[in-house]
Order: C-alpha cells, then structure tokens, then sequence
C-alpha cells in the first residue's frame, strides 16, 4: 500500500535538526517533475502523508486509513481524532478541499465513511488552515465500475461504484455490529447509507454526496444526515473559484444531549496579480441551531479572510508567506502570518534522489469556540458568550531524503495556543496557555519487487496551564509516543500487508481521580489474491492479537474480527 535562524546555512540548519530528533512526515509521492532543472517547486508543505483506500476493505472509515500516521491519536468513544497533541476541534475536515467539520461541536469521525473516496491527504502543520492541521478526503477519478461485498464479523457492507467518461458515482451500505461499551448491554454500532458523486473535468470540478447514519451513542443513540454540495474551477483563465454548502445535523433519543444542526457555506476565489504575488479571499457563513436548556437556539456566523500571498524560488532556494486578516461579526479581527522556507537539492548520494530542508512558521492561526463553547447544549453545558477564539502558533522544521527506494524524515514541531479552551464547571471557558511540542520520525523503503516497509514514531508532550502564574500540567488522553509499522508483500495476484500501531500510555479524564490509561499494541492484516480481470477477494483480521485496550477508561474496544470480500470489476 501507499502512504501516501535563516536557512543560509542548509548544513549547519541539518545538524542541528537531526541532533534534536525533530521530524514529521511529507508526501512520498510528490510530482518529481515540478521540480525544474535550475529552480525548485515550493511543496504546499513537506509535512504532508497521502494514504490510499481500498475499495474492498471491510472496515474503511478514516480512522482505519490513517492509522500508520504516527502523529495522529484515536479516541473511539466518539470518533475524535488528535493530531500532534491537539484537540479535536483544531482538526480541519475536507472532502476535495470542501469544509465538512461540523459547525455545532467536534467532528465525529464515526459517522464518516470512505465511500468514493480514493485518497487521504494529512497536511500535519497550522500552515495548512487549522491549528492542527486538516485531513482531506480526496474523490475517485477512475472511471471504472465495481461492485465490492464484504461479510464479517462485526457486519457488512455493499459497495457499489459506478464510472464513464468525467463522472464518478458510488453507492454504499454499512452495517457494523458494534460492542457493548459500557457493559450495559447498549451496543456501540453504526448505519451508513452514502451516496457521492463527483465529476473531474478538466476546467471545472464538483462533489455531491449525501449520508445518513444511525449511531449508537453510550446510552442512546443518534440519526445524523450528512450532505456537501461543492464546485470548483476557473473564470476567465485568471480567477479560482471554490463554492461549497455542508450540512451536519443530528437528532439523539435516549441521550443527554440535544438536537443538533449545523451548516456551512463557503465560497473562495483568488488570483494571481503578478507571478509571485496572489490575493485570496475566503467568505464563510455558519447556521448552528441547538436546544440550549431547553429553549431552541439558532446563531449565524460569518467570517471572512483576505489573504495576500508571496513566493519566490532562486536556484535550489525557495520561500513563501502569507498575510491573512480574520474578520468575524462576533469577534475583534485577527491578522494571521505564516511563512515557509525550503532549501533542496538533487541527485544526493544517489540518482533520482533528493534532500530538503524545510522551515515553518505560523502565528495566530484561529480555532473560533464552537456552539457548544459559547452557547451551551443541553441542561448541562451552560452558555458563555464571552468565551474567546484560541490564537496558535506553530514552528516546524526538518528534513527529508527521498530515493527511488527509500524515504528518510525528521521533524520537529512546537504549537503554542493562547486562550486556549477548556471545559471548566459546567461551562466552556479560556484558559491562559497551552503547548504541544514533539519530534517525529519516517522510514519508507522498498527492499525490493516484492517487500516493501513504513515505519513512523512520534513523541508527544502536550501540556496547558490555567494561568501564568500556575505550572503546566499534562493534558488528558495525549499519549506521549506512538509508533506505527506497515509492512507489504506482493507477488504475482497476492496482495498482503501487516499493520503495527503501538500506543504508549495516556492521562484519562480527572473527573473523579486521573486514572492511567495502559500502553497497548494493535495489529491488523490483510490478504488480497486477484483471480482474474473480474474477481478479487480479500481477507482481513481487526485486531489479529485480540487486545483488549482503552482508549477511554472503562469504555471497551473491539476484539478479534474478521471480513471477507469480493470485489467485481464491471468495466470501464
């Protein structure tokens, strides 16, 4: 599988990265021929994964495809996803470069599926938009049709896909069984029926794709409806156009929690004034309707970003920065700065290779208070209006050596947040600091035609304070290192992989004493034999070792499962 001072002094600057161990990961499939004979290409950033999804995998949700990314930490109970220390909420969530977070409260990765979608992009720096970066869903463009069924275990799913000429239509239906988490004899299953269409012209682009859900939620469950309609191209031959509406919206029974919806609209143009100068504009308008102690709660907001951007490239040479004012109609504006620099030479040690060294800095990055935050839900969460946007600033650098056989990374990274967002007594409120700091680690090698291997480690410290005079204490549910190992073989129709995620230890929620959450180790496989142009079967195990483990205390994690699947090649 694929998964996907100044820097005058390039030697001086790679010593000093690979003394401290700072790492992260980058796109191992960047298009070698950007890179030009005398100037270098400036990567959107080097801290990027590209993941594939395959079409017959039993379990394919985000968090199944995402596990070898060793900067990136689960939390089943509700489908959060933390990259580098962060909350959740500081992860942006896109499907073709569409928003699709959810504008009440933190996304649920639980309720996402991989339905049409080909590749997941992991853009880890606040370069990228969010403090921790965003997670992008990118669309099938083959044109190929396909039915894929899958029994196991824990369920099953139907997949249909459906490609002629530009278009791309696919139909899916998961059933997943679910554990009884709480030993209460409430199962913790999942619904998906998604629908997604997506048509790749070669001007203009768009993504339809309309989702129902039914989760079982502790000790209630939820009907959620997801939709997203977005279309993207160029006026003019000079004006980039991005125009798209999400909706979120949730309805729980049984549940303390509330009704809940929430939509986005966003439309985003920009253009080039002169070759290294572009102006964006980015306007975004939110509806969060809730049920805030009982009395029916609607808040529009609306956001716009004018953002200036400068790139230049001399020789192996190459920096950019950017400019960006925040204006919200509920907040003071913000003026968000974020610059890159890169220095990258060819044919290193070897042919065809090549080594980079790469510098980030981002300040003031916003993550705006969710509904929840400054409104409340429920008969519980009370309101606090006064609750401020968090301010983040990051510093990433490293380096990176790629060959035709081998992928070398290190780097280190440091996000500091101000007014950072914390659940107090009952009510959402800004605490003064918060800090996460780390170093990360990849090796990719392709031994030869046969065996290839992908390892990563990530080394977390994530911390906060109540106020400037207080110390920092460790934040709840981060742990400190995780390493995660693929290993591929194949020969022939035969297909298989092995997937290794070791989690160390983490600080569960102080609520009623801390408690420690026990390191564990999680391994996966999978087993794909094609027998002809038309059939494909799978086999893979969740979970080979049948650990038990807790990504929350006393909420349980799936044992050993199996699925089967064939796939049906349909033609082109």
């Amino acid at each position: 599988m694929k998964f996907n001072g100044t820097i005058s002094l390039p030697v001086t600057l790679a010593l000093v990265i690979f003394g401290s161990l700072g790492t992260m990961h980058a796109d191992e499939d960047a298009d070698e021929s950007e890179i030009e004979e005398i100037h270098v290409k400036m990567e959107p950033s080097f801290v990027k994964y590209t993941h594939v999804v395959s079409s017959v995998k039993m379990f394919a949700s985000p968090t199944d495809v995402l596990k070898p990314i060793s900067s990136l930490a689960f939390d089943n109970s509700i489908g959060q996803i933390r990259s580098r220390g962060s909350e959740a909420n500081h992860l942006g969530i896109q499907i073709d470069g569409y928003d699709i977070a959810d504008t009440v409260s933190d996304f649920n990765f639980a309720t996402i599926s991989c339905t049409g979608i080909d590749l997941l992009h992991f853009s880890a720096t606040p370069g990228s938009g969010s403090i921790g970066g965003v997670i992008n869903l990118e669309s099938t463009t083959d044109s190929q049709s396909s039915l894929n069924l899958a029994h196991g275990t824990a369920g099953n799913q139907a997949h249909l896909v459906y490609g002629f000429d530009k278009h791309n239509i696919s139909i899916s239906r998961k059933d997943w069984d679910g554990i009884d988490i709480l030993g209460d004899g409430d199962l913790d299953g999942i619904e998906h029926v998604v629908g997604h269409y997506h048509f790749a012209g070669s001007k203009w682009q768009s993504t339809i794709r309309y989702a129902t859900i039914t989760q079982g939620y502790d000790r209630g469950r939820a009907e959620i409806d997801q939709g997203l309609v977005g279309v993207n191209g160029v006026l003019f031959d000079r004006i980039n156009v991005r125009l798209s509406t999400s909706l979120n919206r949730a309805t729980w029974f049984e549940s303390f929690n509330n009704n809940t919806t929430g939509t986005r609209t966003k439309l985003s143009l920009s253009t080039p004034v002169w070759n290294w100068f572009t102006w964006e504009l980015d306007q975004v308008y939110d509806v969060n309707e809730s049920e805030v102690r009982g009395v029916p709660t609607r808040k529009p907001i609306g956001v716009n970003y004018l953002r200036a951007k400068y790139e230049q490239t001399y020789q192996n040479l190459s920096w950019n920065a950017s400019l960006t004012r925040i204006d919200s109609t509920q907040d003071e504006p913000i003026l968000s700065k974020s610059t890159q620099v890169a220095w990258l030479a060819r044919d290193i040690g070897a042919a065809e290779s090549q080594f980079a060294i790469y510098f980030e800095f981002d300040h003031q990055t916003i993550a705006f208070p969710s509904m929840i935050d400054r409104y409340g839900w429920g008969q519980k969460w009370l309101p606090n209006p006064d609750v401020k946007p968090e301010r983040g600033t990051g510093i990433s650098f490293g380096a990176k050596y790629s060959s035709p056989t081998s992928t070398i990374q290190a780097t280190r990274f440091t996000t500091r947040l101000r007014d950072k967002i914390s659940f107090g007594r009952n009510v959402s409120e800004n605490v003064d600091y918060g800090r996460n700091r780390g170093f990360e680690l990849l090796w990719r090698q392709s031994w030869n035609r046969q065996i290839s291997t992908n390892f990563a480690f990530s080394r977390i410290n994530s911390e906060a304070r109540p106020g400037a005079d207080q110390p920092y204490r460790e934040s709840e549910r981060r742990p400190k290192s995780i390493l995660a190992g693929t290993v591929s073989y194949s020969v022939a129709s035969l297909t298989s992989n092995l997937t290794v995620r070791w989690v160390d230890e983490a600080l569960d929620a102080c609520w009623r004493g801390c408690v420690t959450l026990d390191s564990y180790l999680v391994v996966d496989s999978a087993i794909t034999y094609r027998w002809n142009d038309v059939i494909e079967t799978s086999l893979e195990v969740f979970n080979l070792l049948d650990k038990t483990y807790h990504h929350v205390h006393r909420y349980n994690t799936p044992g050993r499962q199996f699925s089967l699947g064939v796939s049906l090649l349909l033609g082109n």
